[in-house]
């Protein structure tokens, strides 16, 4: 991928009521933590982490993410919102992974959950 993107990310320990939008608040937002410190912007083809701490109202999630020219910083598209939460699915002690592709133009993004760490 040739994009850089602004990841969009989000997440927290208490109930939302109204999502994706309400993982975004600043409260919730995720970017000092991702890429550029401060942005939350994830260079092409980097990843990073980072973790939070267990709770049955844990919600990890993105507003779809940004993709910008790499160079000019220019908004070539946006992802789909995608997010996952604690409740139906318990995600303490597993990875969340949230990846960002452009395919021939088509801006998407996708969550996978992985086994439980060990």
């Amino acid at each position: 991928m040739d994009e850089a993107v602004e990841a969009a990310s989000g997440a927290s320990n208490v109930t939302l009521e109204i999502l994706p939008e309400r993982q975004r608040v600043d409260q919730n937002a995720v970017s000092a933590e991702i890429g550029i410190p401060g942005k939350g912007i994830l260079e092409p083809v980097r990843e990073d982490s980072l973790e939070r701490p267990c709770s049955e109202y844990l919600v990890l999630g993105t507003l779809g993410g940004s993709f910008l020219d790499n160079a000019s910083g220019e908004r070539r598209g946006h992802g789909v919102a995608r997010w996952v939460s604690d409740a139906p699915i318990g995600l303490c002690g597993r990875r969340v992974l949230l990846v960002y592709d452009n395919e021939f133009g088509t801006f998407t993004t996708l969550v996978s959950i992985g086994d439980n760490q060990k």
